[in-house]
């Protein structure tokens, strides 16, 4: 019998660190620049991002025309809205936080491992001090940390659904694999209310369904039409990150 070769580690590889580096892998890179920027735009090109997996998972047509890049996403006025009213729906998910909570907003975190992955979300909402446990012996106390996310989602109605919708959540989930999250919160807001929904991480619906359904659509789809277009799915990458992100 033949040995089935592995050619994951061809194609979907991990970020080479330096030497120095070996002991302090970052978690994730994170992209600083504004959504609405070019820059932005650029950064997200040939990179699968969360808010497109829901679309890769029901068999998308057009999903991949936005990843090479071939498909302008124009602000329509629901997003139009969301923009404009962004910094209410923050103030609004302050109210549900603890004073101790750190906020971070940020853009595209790209996974650590496959460049290629990307989470693109609202912001950090870290507690770093949720109190303490007791260990394995009584007189060992160990801390508890909340690390999560937060995403924030309007209606295109502008009026509360009232059950979360399932695409968000399987977003939300997918962020919390690349950003080493457990928690995410989705602030779910209109222009008179307000509600959180939280998702928590699950590694076993990630390992087993999410991750071989997209990691199988950027084999088979997205690295061919790089290739396609004369670009090299192994250098691309690495000289993307250099350039466009910061290191956490």
């Amino acid at each position: 019998m033949t040995e089935e070769k592995d050619i994951s580690s061809d194609i979907v590889y991990s970020i080479p660190i330096e030497e120095s580096d070996k002991n302090i892998k970052p978690k994730f890179y994170a992209h600083v620049y504004d959504r609405s920027s070019s820059k932005n735009r650029i950064a997200r090109q040939y990179r699968i991002t969360t808010d497109q997996i829901p679309r890769i998972i029901n068999d998308d047509l057009f999903v991949l025309d936005e990843i090479l890049g071939d498909k302008v996403v124009v602000e329509n006025p629901a997003s139009k809205w969301y923009n404009d009213h962004i910094e209410t729906a923050r103030q609004r998910y302050s109210g549900h936080l603890s004073k101790d909570v750190q906020r971070t907003q940020t853009g595209l975190c790209v996974h650590s491992s496959y460049p290629w992955l990307a989470a693109n979300i609202g912001e950090f909402a870290d507690d770093g001090d949720m109190g303490k446990e007791e260990g394995k012996e009584k007189k060992e106390k160990k801390e508890i940390k909340r690390l999560s996310i937060a995403n924030f989602w309007s209606p295109y109605s502008q009026k509360m659904p009232k059950e979360t919708p399932g695409d968000y959540i399987l977003k939300t989930a997918a962020d919390l694999q690349i950003t080493k999250r457990e928690i995410g919160d989705i602030i779910i807001w209109t222009p008179y209310d307000c509600r959180i929904a939280t998702v928590k991480k699950d590694n076993n619906e990630w390992r087993n369904f999410t991750f071989p359904k997209i990691k199988a659509f950027y084999q088979d789809k997205v690295i061919p039409a790089m290739i396609d277009s004369g670009i090299d799915p192994k250098t691309y990458y690495v000289l993307d990150l250099k350039e466009y992100y910061q290191v956490f």
